[in-house]
């Protein structure tokens, strides 16, 4: 299940690949590009820092996603 990020005007999908890593599907008006680098993808979506929604959109970019960790078994829970 892909990691889902919106905001005005903007749509960021997350999906992890075993063999291929971690790529961003952006959606803007009228436009949609397909990225693996996240400095790109941060010049594609132009929302600058120290605003609410780009440092929204950079904790989101930086925090792990539910694909890539591992589920904690049985015995590993408290």
């Amino acid at each position: 299940m892909p990691d889902l990020f919106t905001a005005s005007g903007l749509r960021v999908v997350r999906y992890h690949d075993r063999w291929n890593g971690t790529s961003y599907m952006a959606w803007r008006p009228h436009v949609s590009m397909l990225f693996t680098d996240t400095k790109e993808l941060l010049r594609f979506v132009a929302w600058p820092p120290k605003t609410p929604t780009g440092d929204a959109l950079r904790e989101w970019l930086n925090s792990p996603t539910a694909l890539t960790t591992k589920p904690k078994t049985s015995n590993e829970l408290p």
